[in-house]
């Protein structure tokens, strides 16, 4: 799918790697270095720009709008669900989560459930974190995209959760800056998503005993329903 997907998409104003098949059954594939730096050092040592966020937002619209429905169905895009992640958060153990955070937690499980994202739906990235992000030499303009693994057809709001990983007025100014480009998205659901990733993640470190990265991702949910 990923492989379909990089051939696609020729018209981002960015760079995407170029796959170049490396087995001779074509079953791996890989791609040459791209030239730019990692964002994450600098965003995490300073307040993120609304330059950035501008930037972010046209990558994202223009991936969405590179690949239509009925191509990205063409080249075996899933379609999201988020079946095993909503499994996985209600059935913490009870007694993990304090009660202001059980609430929240039902409270956004209860609005993914209820959502109607039928008139949402479109190709998106999944994964704009700042890990799959090069930029120039400031630090705030994007010159390329990686990793398309994640693709899914899914809802617009889902491309956005990653912004409730950031204190809560990063997400109010990007939704702000969505709306000014004409890609507005559901601020609850973006971080609803979020917050049963979360979960979901808790789950699976109890069920491991990963004491260390339970800890981790209580205090995250604990971060998310303090705001």
């Amino acid at each position: 799918m990923e492989y379909g997907v990089l051939i696609k998409l020729g018209a981002v104003p960015f760079q995407i790697p170029r796959p170049i098949y490396t087995s001779p059954d074509e079953r791996y594939f890989g791609y040459r270095i791209l030239p730019g730096k990692n964002p994450y050092d600098s965003l995490l040592s300073g307040q993120i720009s609304d330059i950035f966020l501008r930037q972010w937002v046209m990558a994202r619209k223009s991936i969405s709008q590179a690949l239509s429905l009925r191509e990205a169905k063409i080249l075996g895009v899933p379609t999201y669900s988020w079946d095993m992640e909503l499994d996985r958060t209600k059935n913490l153990p009870s007694g993990t989560l304090s009660p202001h955070v059980q609430l929240g937690l039902k409270n956004d499980i209860d609005y993914i459930t209820s959502f109607d994202s039928t008139s949402e739906l479109e190709f998106t990235h999944n994964d704009l974190n700042l890990d799959n992000l090069l930029v120039d030499v400031s630090g705030e303009l994007i010159t390329g995209v990686l990793d398309f693994g994640d693709a899914h057809i899914a809802p617009r709001s889902t491309d956005y959760y990653l912004w409730d990983k950031w204190p809560h007025e990063v997400m109010e100014r990007i939704a702000k800056i969505a709306a000014e480009q004409h890609d507005e998205f559901d601020t609850r659901l973006a971080r609803a998503v979020h917050r049963i990733y979360v979960g979901a993640d808790l789950y699976e470190s109890i069920k491991q005993n990963d004491t260390q990265a339970v800890a981790m991702y209580k205090s995250e949910l604990e971060r998310c329903y303090a705001e």
